[in-house]
C-alpha cells in the first residue's frame, strides 16, 4: 500500500508541474500559433513544403509561389468540394545561406 501511495503522489506531482508549467508559459505570452490559424472543416487542407520556389516571394510583396496558384486552380476547377494549400515554404534568405556565384562575371563585379 506504501508503494501505491508513492505512485500516486509521484504522479500527482508530474501533473501539478505540467499545469504550473502550462500556466506559466501562458502568461509569459508562449502560446501556440495554431490558435490563429483559420482552419475549414470543409475544406481540404494541402500542405506545401520545399525550399525557394515553394515560398516564392518576389520584391514587393507580390506572392508568386505553386501554392497560391494551385489553391487557385483545384477552387476554379471544383463546385462542391473547397481546398486549402497552407505555404510552409523556407527560402534561402531565411535559412541564410550565402549565394555561391555562378559565373566569373558575377564574381568580377563585386
Amino acid at each position: 500500500m506504501k508503494n501505491v501511495h508513492k505512485v500516486l503522489l509521484i504522479l500527482f506531482g508530474l501533473f501539478s508541474l505540467v499545469v504550473l508549467l502550462e500556466w506559466t508559459l501562458r502568461l509569459g505570452g508562449f502560446q501556440s500559433e495554431d490558435d490563429s490559424v483559420d482552419y475549414d472543416q470543409d475544406a481540404y487542407r494541402i500542405l506545401a513544403l520545399g525550399e525557394g520556389p515553394t515560398e516564392s516571394v518576389w520584391p514587393g510583396g507580390k506572392v508568386k509561389s505553386w501554392p497560391t496558384h494551385l489553391e487557385t486552380i483545384l477552387n476554379n476547377k471544383s463546385t462542391t468540394t473547397r481546398y486549402r494549400v497552407y505555404n510552409e515554404g523556407i527560402g534561402e534568405q531565411v535559412l541564410l545561406i550565402p549565394r555561391i556565384p555562378t559565373t566569373y562575371s558575377s564574381v568580377m563585379e563585386k
